[in-house]
């Protein structure tokens, strides 16, 4: 059996085939027409339009045959494409180059193939329109031009089919540019956009995969956004891209393309089979990568794609920066909060964070006509320990206090803030004077009991006012009450507690 061999300028053909983007989608009755056609002048029970692949003949349109694809290195097809006219086999049985073919001796059982070759502008070989029958036969000369005459309408057809795809996929690539561009400035949610450009590029370029990761430095790849094709879902999670890829995409300021992908080293999961992966970049450092990926079959990528995806690098590019410049801005911004609103040696809130915190929680209290308890304590003696032991003993007091008060309390609801010297405040939202009682009481037993690296454990005197805040009631009134409970705490002894309740009528 003589088996098929590539044309002398196979790549070339190829991507030329590729440009049609015609491989693998699904039947249009503008092909079937043809074939049926084609069939009916002939007279023969199969007719084909067959587009040769790498390694297969795939066939956009067939009238008598179940397959839509067949190998290349058995096919007749490939063997007519290495002319410019018409190929014809009138008994393989009888032609020792197919005697022994496994289509001439096993299903379709061919006997007749007549293939006219389909020839492009540019003189590049496709594929052919062919007829077959499972019976040795002769074409006239009718049926010989008409042959020729319908495989230079399947190229017309394939021409026309390209030029609307271009036209629609030029106005489908300029609307999402503008979506893109619309969305880069007027958002800094980096997350947002690059989901939004993943999305839209996947579909608008029908793609199977595409990934948009944005790094922190030109080597470490730090977040991603995905758009996957759902039948490919699998594969494409599984397959991540190689290291040494990534960095030499990161490292080009051009798009790298491949349009048949064929890994360097041996996969454990099935790589994509097109690769075009361009990187995004602010000021010539780069920040991100975008990669795009066919799984289910090779792909040329045109000029185009890669004109849109290094036209969305630009955008993305800068819409990283924006975002990254965003989040820093941000961070100092916390951090200045963080000075603002915590007091520096205990790192507890501080004064400033009590007085916005306490309005805040008086209001709620005031709406809601619930309760709020405010807890004055005072650690007892403290100038006694300053000058006993030392400003540096001192400030450790001050320190475990106030880390035994705020693991004490309710996390995320109750409020504890250094006041100022040795005076600490708390705010319980909810909580009548019986539970403001409850939580003082459970603070002095853990002080008590805490292990400390002091030479003596503190002691404090704790003031407690409760309200449920009428309109005649002031947050000013709730803490001048709790501390006039401090003092009496001071006057009868220290480390015990009073309570108070701020009623109407005060």
């Amino acid at each position: 059996m003589l088996q098929c061999i590539p044309t002398r300028f196979e790549e070339q053909r190829l991507a030329a085939l590729y440009r049609y983007g015609i491989l693998d989608t699904p039947p249009e009755q503008h092909f079937d027409d043809l074939t049926q056609l084609i069939a009916a002048i002939c007279e023969v029970p199969i007719a084909l339009i067959s587009l040769i692949d790498r390694d297969r003949q795939w066939f956009k349109s067939r009238v008598g045959l179940e397959d839509d694809s067949s190998p290349r290195s058995t096919s007749f097809c490939g063997h007519a494409i290495q002319q410019e006219d018409l190929f014809i086999v009138e008994d393989a049985k009888a032609d020792p180059r197919f005697v022994d073919n496994p289509f001439v001796t096993q299903e379709p059982h061919i006997r007749f193939y007549a293939g006219s070759p389909l020839i492009t502008d540019d003189e590049q070989i496709l594929g052919t329109l062919c007829v077959i029958d499972r019976k040795p036969r002769h074409l006239n000369d009718l049926q010989q031009q008409a042959l020729r005459i319908l495989s230079r309408q399947v190229i017309r057809e394939l021409e026309l089919r390209r030029s609307l795809y271009q036209a629609e996929h030029r106005w489908s690539l300029a609307r999402f540019k503008r979506r893109l561009g619309n969305l880069v400035r007027s958002s800094l949610d980096l997350d947002q956009i690059c989901q939004l450009a993943a999305q839209e590029l996947g579909e608008t370029l029908e793609i199977d995969h595409c990934s948009i990761s944005t790094c922190t430095d030109a080597s470490t790849i730090c977040s991603m956004s995905h758009y996957v094709r759902p039948e490919q879902i699998h594969r494409s999670i599984q397959w991540q891209l190689p290291d040494a890829l990534v960095q030499q995409a990161l490292q080009q300021d051009n798009a790298i393309t491949f349009d048949q992908y064929q890994s360097e080293v041996i996969p454990t999961v099935e790589p994509p089979q097109s690769l075009l992966l361009v990187r995004t970049s602010a000021q010539d450092r780069p920040n991100g990568l975008i990669s795009l990926a066919h799984y289910s079959s090779h792909h040329h990528w045109n000029r185009d794609e890669i004109d849109l995806l290094e036209s969305v690098a630009v955008q993305l590019g800068l819409a990283i920066e924006q975002a990254q410049l965003y989040r820093s801005v941000q961070a100092v911004n916390v951090e200045l909060h963080k000075l603002a609103y915590t007091d520096t040696l205990t790192q507890i809130p501080n004064r400033r964070a009590f007085d916005e915190t306490f309005a805040e929680l008086w209001q709620t209290a005031l709406l809601q006509q619930q309760s709020l308890s405010l807890i004055v304590a005072d650690i007892d003696l403290f100038k006694t320990v300053n000058d006993r032991f030392g400003y540096e003993q001192g400030d450790r007091c001050l320190k475990h206090v106030a880390q035994t008060l705020k693991t004490g309390i309710r996390q995320n609801q109750d409020f504890v803030a250094r006041f100022g010297g040795e005076e600490f405040v708390l705010l319980l939202p909810s909580t009548d004077s019986s539970g403001a009682i409850a939580v003082v009481a459970k603070l002095q037993e853990r002080l008590a009991n805490s292990e400390a690296d002091l030479p003596v454990l503190p002691t404090l005197s704790y003031g407690i006012a409760t309200v449920i805040p009428q309109p005649q009631h002031t947050p000013e009134q709730l803490f001048r009450v709790a501390n006039q409970a401090v003092r009496r705490v001071k006057e009868r002894g220290r480390n015990d507690f009073a309570a108070r309740l701020l009623v109407a009528a005060e």
